[in-house]
């Protein structure tokens, strides 16, 4: 899989910046109110990506009623002030613009890519959406049935679901430990009043932040985006996100009517701004990332047990998570799984040679620097960067980091973070 983009960091600041030999110029500005811009103008393409985020996800929603901010997402397309949900489609789509939208478990986001000249009227567009959502009770009762039939699809993807199920364990009594979807009792517990105080509360000015990437003026997007959010309340406050309490190793077992057995290790680890991000980061290409890891070596390439096998990790403002996943037949599930717990503990006490790191160290520099070919991927890594206030890397600053990484630097990140005993463990098994 590929590396998440949490670990890419691009350098940002308060003036514009053009360094030496490259091509694209980074720009900040900030209104009064406190709502941010910022932006990476690249002259040589044709198109942009705009978006604007809200540092607000599912980690903000109440406990007892997961979902809360992903409702709020869908529903605020449905209809503003002065548009309906149609008008608002055909008004997109006659610049060529594609909208899109999504919530993870720390942000939302609305995003666009268009071409350079549509600018000022994509922006405009997503300002309506974001600050001017119109709310009835018969747009939110049809869009808790299409989430419904969302998460009809996660829980029929075994693979999807149980990376679900592996939250609960490592975030325990935590809003974090839900699925970013809510569930579909949760669903139906949200009300009106709900979404409109969830939208009051957290749309608002220093929660917002525009963030945008390619054929564009940053000088033309802060005074199209002083039009329409220089409005915004001031009233509302950044909210203070309290750390998951530690959680003790658990394992779950489950029967559930799949074709296969699946099965997930996972562990809480350090946050985006921890220098441990970088050995993880290494530690995941070597051991789960790659035709030539070590599981996909070993349990796809030479013993055949398993078609899909992986690791993965994903970082957080103040924490993260490291997953190892296979599926397999239900035979052999068992040794699957010994298989796994064999690696995790070769990590820690056994041999990592240099070829191993310099692997990949290169399978994660070119994925980083791939990742600037995407403008979306680039709003993204500027939103994330400022909202979870990075410290200020460029990408030649973060290939050095990776070129600076050790062999110590790789066996002290194995010893603190993969002893067995320390992961939890869920296993689908298969009913068939």
């Amino acid at each position: 899989m590929a590396i998440n983009i949490e670990s890419k960091k691009f350098r940002k600041d308060n003036s514009s910046r053009k360094s030496k030999g490259k091509i694209s110029l980074l720009n900040k500005s900030c209104l009064t109110n406190g709502v941010r811009i910022v932006t990476e103008e690249i002259p040589t393409v044709e198109s942009f990506a705009l978006g604007i985020f809200l540092n607000a996800g599912s980690r903000e929603d109440p406990y007892s009623m997961p979902g809360l901010a992903h409702l709020l997402e869908h529903a605020i397309f449905k209809k503003t002030k002065t548009r309906n949900g149609k008008e608002i489609a055909d008004e997109f789509e006659s610049i060529g613009a594609y909208l899109n939208a999504f919530t993870t478990k720390e942000m939302t986001c609305v995003y666009v890519r268009a071409l350079k000249e549509h600018l000022a009227k994509a922006l405009e567009l997503m300002s309506d959406i974001v600050l001017n959502p119109v709310f009835t009770e018969k747009d939110l009762r049809n869009e808790k049935l299409v989430i419904t039939e969302e998460i009809n699809v996660i829980e029929d993807d075994p693979e999807d679901l149980i990376f679900d199920f592996s939250d609960k364990l490592i975030f325990g009594n935590h809003t974090l430990s839900n699925p970013i979807t809510g569930t579909k009792n949760s669903l139906q517990q949200i009300t009106l009043d709900d979404i409109e105080s969830f939208h009051k509360r957290f749309y608002k000015n220093r929660n917002i932040l525009i963030a945008a990437a390619g054929n564009l003026s940053h000088k033309e997007l802060v005074k199209e985006a002083s039009k329409y959010f220089s409005k915004t309340a001031t009233n509302g406050n950044t909210q203070y996100r309290l750390y998951p309490n530690e959680t003790f190793p658990l394992r779950q077992d489950i029967i559930r009517n799949y074709t296969q057995s699946h099965i997930i290790f996972g562990r809480r680890i350090p946050g985006h701004n921890s220098d441990d991000k970088y050995h993880l980061s290494l530690i995941n290409v070597l051991l789960g990332d790659g035709m030539s890891s070590r599981l996909y070596q070993r349990l796809r390439e030479k013993m055949g047990i398993a078609y899909n096998v992986y690791s993965t990790v994903t970082t957080l403002s103040d924490c993260g998570a490291f997953y190892i996943y296979a599926a397999s037949d239900k035979s052999k599930i068992k040794l699957l799984e010994d298989i796994i717990e064999e690696e995790i503990t070769k990590l820690r006490e056994g041999t990592i040679s240099k070829k191993e790191i310099n692997r990949a160290k290169e399978l994660l520099k070119t994925s980083a620097v791939m990742e600037l070919e995407s403008m979306s991927a680039r709003i993204q890594i500027l939103a994330r960067n400022e909202l979870y206030n990075s410290p200020e890397e460029d990408i030649e600053t973060f290939l050095k980091r990776i070129d600076s990484v050790t062999t110590s630097d790789i066996r002290r990140a194995a010893k603190n973070y993969f002893d067995s005993k320390d992961w939890n463990v869920i296993v689908f098994h298969s009913k068939k």
